[in-house]
């Protein structure tokens, strides 16, 4: 098997990693706009944040955030002067000084709000504006933190999808690379598709409906790539060799749709190189034939 027929087959197999990313994708997403995890995990971040008092009702009941909510849906986000003016009116009370401040976080019981408030308004010299800016600095990182835990969630849900889709369809990865690789016409099929989608600047947009999704897999399909389950394992070994082809797919498509793209884009690249020094060397031999 020559090195262009390999890369080929690499063509064929990434376009499927990526078609069925974006599907993963797409159902990852819409599972966390149905259960609001993005606000969730912002209100379980903000909870750790205030752990040990009762800011985290007052916060959320002020005037400012409650202007973010979606009724009934709470805020996904907080812009961080939004959260530091509301918590330093939260804290302060009606009147905002100074010496209310340190009276009111005084008051706090222990926890971490109040360790960091008292810290952040030593470190402003009493300077309510240099505190708002020290708070947004610190909202700031606790929100990567809180990312990293939405981000996390997803991958949990993108395996869990992963898992069931290449289940449900049979998407086999060494039933997959066996087929293109016997299979002249399928693999110069899914070749030329591949390039086409590697030629294009950003990965194809992530499909948004249910029926869009159905049209992705139904596009494989017309491809010829092998989908379901016509025929099942006869024996243990070929179950085991099944297990390993769906796991080995399951485990492509967690590292998602952006990274195969990239993958797509430099076999298309190394493929037009290889293809033009054949080329070139073709000609070379020419004269001399």
């Amino acid at each position: 098997m020559s090195i262009l027929v390999l890369i080929d087959v690499g063509l064929g197999l990434v376009l499927y990693y990526l078609v069925l990313s974006l599907i993963c994708a797409a159902v990852a997403e819409l599972i966390a706009t149905v259960t609001r995890l993005r606000a969730a995990t912002l209100r379980a971040g903000l909870a750790n944040l205030f752990d040990g008092t009762d800011l985290l009702t007052k916060v959320y009941d002020a005037p400012l955030i409650k202007g973010l909510f979606r009724h009934p849906r709470p805020p996904a986000e907080i812009p961080p002067t939004v959260f530091a003016t509301t918590l330093v009116h939260v804290v302060a009370g009606a009147t905002v000084s100074c010496q209310s401040l340190m009276n009111a976080i005084n008051a706090l019981p222990d926890s971490p709000i109040k360790g960091g408030l008292a810290t952040l308004l030593d470190d402003a010299k009493l300077d309510v504006d240099k505190l708002k800016a020290g708070i947004e600095t610190w909202f700031n990182a606790s929100m990567e933190r809180v990312s990293g835990w939405y981000k996390r969630s997803i991958q949990l849900i993108t395996l869990g999808l992963a898992l069931a889709l290449v289940a449900g369809i049979n998407a086999d990865t060494i039933q997959l690379v066996r087929t293109i690789s016997l299979d002249p016409a399928l693999r110069a099929s899914l070749a030329q598709k591949a390039l086409e989608v590697a030629s294009q600047d950003s990965p194809p947009a992530t499909p948004q409906t249910v029926a869009e999704i159905g049209k992705q897999i139904s596009d494989l399909g017309l491809f010829g790539v092998p989908l379901g389950w016509a025929t099942a394992p006869s024996d243990a070994s070929a179950w085991l060799l099944k297990v390993v082809g769906l796991l080995l797919t399951a485990a492509a498509l967690t590292l998602g749709a952006p990274f195969w793209f990239d993958v797509l884009k430099q076999l298309a690249n190394l493929r037009s190189s290889l293809r033009r020094q054949s080329g070139s060397e073709s000609d070379q031999a020419a004269p001399g034939s």
